[in-house]
């Protein structure tokens, strides 16, 4: 038996947006796949898919999804690749310590950090290979911490420092891949325009605050970071941990105490690290409980098993598709072996903007114990699990067909 599925949408020339060259079913931490990746047997074109990929509007007539419990029937799993949870690791203000330790420890342990850069500042212009070219080349998410974290006493001067900042962070990723990105405005800043301006210029410049999580943790004392965020992670909201849910966990300095990096960072017996940047101190942590940190999150099989690890806005994005896009099932013509349905977006998410891959889970019939999903002419990876078809998808891309035995 085959099912089909459609997001809405065309199938376009899209690259996989943030997220490229690497299955979804491979399990790996913020870097998912493109569309036809390689699936689980190779990928590439089929004839009998290939320009398959038109698509209804949002406003279609259709019909409800098939009942829970009956073949056809299918829902976005609450995170990607049906993970227990959500983990974003974000750092603020672009400071030495994040540019000569924090980008390569991320990179070399294949984890996805979210830096919220200053693109203007003196500390960010002095590591600029990293943080326009070896960040963003390495699959690191810039999001804008304005250009100046400074505030603005205008609206000109308010869309100077997050227009531009906004430029520079599009200016080093692809001219496909989705202008959205995260924004915060920086502490201690005063922000002299309107609440309405303000919104203005976070919708034109396609930005979305840090604002979106289920709870944000401060990484300033890390002596016993990792089994705190594991804990948290498997703790329910109700006694305030994220289990189910999206959490956030925030650095600023990162310190190497027996370099002290070349003056810009200061750590005593009495005191926490602080690292220098702009001219003022920040709270920093201490390079070897934050590698420590790091090397649990890639080790602890609790956490590899369970957590999808990404990008604030990759987490955002996989967020509102699941949350804010309903979807109409329109049955497609069916032959006698097939089982067809169409999934329409009602909510007008523009999927050049809300790209991330949502991983859907379909009902199959009993006899299935693999499958095949192809969507627009490509392989995607499939999985049986639990008499489940669990692939990934995009909104906007066409046809889905799904087949097993």
């Amino acid at each position: 038996m085959a099912v089909a599925l459609t997001l809405g949408g065309g199938c376009g020339d899209d690259d996989g947006g943030d997220n490229a060259n690497q299955s979804w079913l491979d399990g790996g931490q913020g870097d998912a796949a493109t569309l036809g990746d390689g699936g689980v047997d190779g990928g590439g074109q089929t004839d009998a898919q290939s320009g398959d990929c038109d698509s209804p509007t949002s406003g279609e007539v259709g019909e409800p999804n098939p009942a829970q419990g009956q073949v056809g029937h299918t829902e976005a799993a609450h995170w990607r690749f049906n993970r227990f949870a959500a983990l974003t690791i974000s750092f603020d203000d672009s400071t030495p310590g994040q540019a000569n330790h924090g980008v390569p420890a991320m990179i070399a342990r294949g984890l996805t950090g979210t830096w919220f850069v200053n693109p203007g500042t003196d500390p960010y212009q002095a590591y600029l290979d990293v943080w326009e070219v070896d960040a963003p080349q390495n699959g690191q998410e810039l999001a804008n911490h304005s250009m100046h974290h400074s505030g603005a006493a205008d609206y000109a001067e308010a869309e100077a420092e997050i227009g531009d900042a906004a430029q520079v962070i599009w200016s080093v990723y692809p001219p496909e891949r989705s202008r959205l990105h995260g924004f915060n405005n920086g502490g201690g800043t005063d922000w002299n325009v309107t609440a309405s301006e303000y919104e203005t210029l976070l919708d034109q410049y396609h930005c979305v605050e840090r604002l979106h999580s289920t709870g944000i943790a401060s990484a300033t004392l890390a002596a016993d970071l990792f089994p705190q965020i594991r804990d948290r992670l498997m703790l329910d909201p109700s006694a305030g941990g994220w289990a189910d849910g999206w959490g956030l966990i925030h650095f600023h300095g990162l310190c190497d105490p027996v370099g002290n990096d070349n003056g810009h960072c200061i750590c005593t017996t009495a005191n926490p690290c602080e690292e220098w940047g702009e001219g003022v101190l920040s709270a920093a942590v201490e390079l070897g409980e934050f590698t420590t940190f790091l090397d649990g999150l890639v080790t602890d099989n609790w956490v590899v098993d369970n957590v999808w690890i990404d990008g604030f806005i990759a987490v955002y994005k996989y967020q509102q598709l699941r949350d804010d896009a309903s979807f109409l099932f329109v049955p497609l013509p069916q032959n006698e072996d097939e089982l067809a349905i169409r999934l329409v977006s009602t909510q007008g998410l523009d999927p050049t903007l809300y790209d991330e891959e949502l991983t859907l889970i379909t009902n199959a019939p009993p006899t299935w114990t693999t499958c095949v999903a192809v969507q627009c002419g490509q392989i995607l990876a499939c999985e049986v699990v639990d008499g489940s078809a669990v692939y990934g998808a995009r909104l906007g891309h066409g046809d889905i067909s799904l087949s097993g035995n």
